[in-house]
């Protein structure tokens, strides 16, 4: 299984992909209900467009966002272009959206580290979701850098841990939120 880096003509694959793979996402469906599919195919459409040299796919079935160092925060521009993309799917869960968003970006690391924001698959279980995570993983390996990510699905902590990733305390969210895991992997030597 080879995974390549996208280009932005698979933005609509990559949309496509993740948006399936969150389709009954706990926290998603908590945050949208039953648009968790079209708003996350939305969000990582717009972010495939904008910088595919973050995205790894593995055929167009499984798909893996990393985020290099430094570069994860959203920022106010960024969020006033996605707003007309993702408030008219979301409808009513764009604020709640919005206001999770900030919770969870006031609670991530400071310290330098690749952020794994979405990975996802058509099927799991074929290992096209390990295949998707290994080059950044090895990149990560090879400059020294940690990796960080947020699990909002507690079915897939057991896939994350065989990655050598280790849980964190759960982040802090609004009531009626299901947990969400942080989790965080430190550099290993390159072999």
């Amino acid at each position: 299984m080879d995974a390549r880096q996208a280009t932005a003509a698979d933005a609509r694959a990559v949309g496509t992909t993740l948006g399936a793979a969150f389709a009954d996402d706990p926290v998603w469906r908590w945050l949208v209900g039953d648009r968790a599919a079209p708003v996350v195919a939305a969000l990582t459409r717009h972010g495939c467009e904008r910088h595919p040299e973050q995205f790894t796919m593995v055929g167009e079935d499984a798909v893996a966002w990393w985020h290099p160092p430094g570069q994860w925060r959203l920022g106010l521009t960024e969020t006033l272009r996605l707003a007309p993309k993702v408030g008219p799917i979301a409808r009513l869960g764009t604020l709640r959206l919005l206001r999770m968003s900030a919770a969870i970006e006031r609670q991530h690391p400071h310290e330098p580290h690749a952020y794994l924001g979405y990975v996802g698959a058509a099927v799991q279980g074929k290992g096209r979701g390990a295949a998707a995570l290994a080059p950044a993983l090895a990149v990560c390996d090879a400059f020294g850098w940690p990796a960080y990510l947020e699990s909002s699905n507690p079915r897939n902590l057991p896939f994350y841990r065989r990655h050598g990733f280790v849980d964190r305390e759960p982040l802090r969210v609004p009531a009626g939120c299901p947990v969400i895991t942080p989790m965080w992997r430190d550099a290993r030597s390159p072999r």
